[in-house]
């Protein structure tokens, strides 16, 4: 998928690998993975080898299900939007532009093409996004593009949770 959003910013597919190197998406996982390796050195890691086991299964299989999109101006990379969790009944939507390119528009049309975009391919009826409740551009976004406040998170380091819901028209 190749859009040109205005000017000279193009949306378009870049590789999973590229997305992880890209964003800060690693270090959201390292309490996680850090949590892994501390229950397999623990002294009772026979009872927990597993549950780690399995952990470490579903984190894998959850990180290595994402469809990234690379914004760019001209050959300047200045921020992704990406679906992850594809495999999963509840998809996550993420989103980071460059300070520079915000409060332009882009953001908003980027994030409506990938909503477009994984309910065209995906089967879910619902994708999520999670937010700071002090992130009042993050907020707005999501309201911009038809996100629905469902819940105070409390599972995610963020507190506020959106749902964008597949259109049944």
């Amino acid at each position: 998928m190749k859009y040109i959003i205005c000017d000279n910013i193009i949306l378009k597919d870049i590789s999973e690998e590229e997305y992880y190197e890209r964003s800060n998406a690693q270090e959201r996982e390292a309490p996680i993975w850090g949590l892994i390796e501390s229950l397999e050195q623990s002294p009772q890691s026979e009872k927990f080898s597993d549950a780690s086991r399995l952990m470490t299964d579903m984190i894998i299989s959850m990180r290595h299900n994402v469809r990234a999109f690379g914004l760019f101006d001209g050959e300047n990379y200045i921020g992704y939007v990406a679906l992850s969790k594809t495999n999963t009944p509840i998809p996550e939507i993420h989103i980071e532009l460059c300070e520079e390119y915000r409060r332009r528009g882009i953001g908003t049309r980027a994030l409506r093409l990938l909503i477009k975009e994984a309910f065209r391919n995906e089967r879910n009826d619902f994708l999520v996004y999670h937010v700071h409740s002090e992130n009042v551009a993050g907020i707005a976004l999501a309201k911009k593009c038809g996100g629905v406040f469902v819940e105070k998170d409390s599972f995610h380091d963020f507190d506020r949770c959106y749902h964008f819901y597949r259109s049944t028209k």
